[in-house]
């Protein structure tokens, strides 16, 4: 059902989600000034002008982003799959590996600059999703053990 749970996790592991899109992950110091804060969609502020970050690859921070928007999306068609709890299992678990994917394409990103990066406080909210689904997959899974003793019932 829609008022379950697992749909008040898999609502804030979208929000996660999507708050992870949004803020910065990282801050770039070069020569202990700031230069930049870095999130999924690029460096989003360029405070010096500088020439920071040439060797980034921009290809992969759109396949980073990309692949957070299809986990958010993917967190949401699973909250309306609420009849087919096997199917709204596999959903986690490909939001998982989605957000795993990414996390691992930015941090190759941004390790790959030569700068110094500060990590912000926001870089834990990958982990934040990560968890959240597999606290939904978990009440899902119960579910469906019910649903399975309920019908030995009959």
């Amino acid at each position: 059902m829609i008022q379950r749970i697992q749909t008040i996790f898999l609502l804030l592991a979208v929000l996660a989600i999507i708050a992870t899109m949004c803020l910065p992950m990282a801050m770039l110091y070069d020569e202990g000034v700031l230069v930049g804060r870095v999130s999924f969609l690029g460096i989003s502020t360029r405070l010096v002008q500088s020439d920071v970050c040439t060797s980034c690859f921009v290809v992969l921070q759109i396949l980073s982003y990309v692949a957070l928007g299809i986990a958010a999306a993917i967190d949401i068609i699973g909250i309306f799959l609420f009849k087919k709890r096997p199917m709204q299992m596999t959903m986690c678990r490909i939001s998982n590996g989605l957000i795993v994917i990414s996390c691992l394409l930015m941090g190759y990103n941004l390790y790959s600059c030569g700068q110094v990066i500060s990590p912000t406080v926001y870089a834990a909210l990958p982990i934040v999703a990560i968890v959240l689904n597999i606290m939904a997959r978990v009440a899902i899974n119960k579910d469906e053990k019910l649903v399975r003793s309920a019908d030995r019932l009959r």
